[in-house]
């Protein structure tokens, strides 16, 4: 994944302000060794930022950002791929995205999923309590085997009744403090990524992903949530 250091930061702007420079002229403006030119140059090479130009001595050029970001898009998604796939069907299978708008929408959609889940279902909820139509989704994917653990984010809003509903359908329940995000994520395969804000309880915009490897990603976000979540 990404991460320019302030070194390559600065090589990037200095190209920018200059239409060409070799890895010794760099080196010369900003007091740095031309094998630090080179190492920094390679991974800006790499995400797009800069391109080559000529053979000896090679000069390197700034790309437009959106040239680099289009660039950098492919280059993480190929990224994810080959940290998660373990299946060569999935190395075909669609970046499928979809959005979410509204709490409700979340539920309606959420619940849905649910009913689909087969092993387990890992979620980060505000604690505001759910319609009955949640519930049932959630009883009934605990009867089929389904694993549901939930974190809550704001015990202000957990009602004792619900929490007591919960634990008698078999949920597993843990406290974490605010995050300002919902997390749905289902079989590892589905996850829905939603804000959270405790003012506008109603509001929930946010994406669903049905793409394996970034529903992966974030189950190992949620199970490092987990470990630390104080039991309720």
């Amino acid at each position: 994944m990404l991460t320019l250091t302030p070194q390559m930061q600065v090589i990037y702007s200095l190209l920018k302000n200059k239409k060409s420079l070799t890895a010794k002229e760099i080196g010369h403006t900003l007091h740095i060794f031309p094998n630090a030119v080179y190492r920094s140059i390679k991974y800006l090479i790499r995400y797009g930022f800069v391109a080559r130009e000529g053979t000896y001595p090679v000069r390197f050029v700034a790309q437009e950002p959106k040239e680099a970001i289009e660039l950098f898009t492919n280059e993480i998604h190929e990224d994810l791929a080959g940290l998660f796939v373990s299946d060569d069907r999935e190395t075909h299978q669609h970046f499928n995205i979809s959005f979410v708008t509204t709490r409700k929408d979340l539920l309606d959609k959420t619940n849905a999923d649910l009913r689909k889940a087969e092993k387990e279902a890992d979620i980060i909820v505000s604690g505001l309590e759910v319609p009955a139509e949640t519930m049932l989704a959630n009883k009934q994917a605990i009867d089929r085997g389904v694993r549901l653990r939930v974190i809550v984010q704001n015990l202000d809003e957990v009602k004792k009744e619900m929490l007591g509903n919960w634990r008698k359908n078999g949920i597993e329940i843990k406290y974490f403090s605010l995050m300002k995000a919902r997390l749905f994520i289902f079989d590892a395969k589905t996850v829905y990524i939603t804000s959270y804000n405790p003012k506008e309880k109603e509001e929930a915009n946010g994406v669903r992903f049905n793409y394996p490897p970034v529903a992966r990603m974030m189950h190992e976000f949620f199970k490092q949530k987990w470990k630390r979540a104080k039991s309720i």
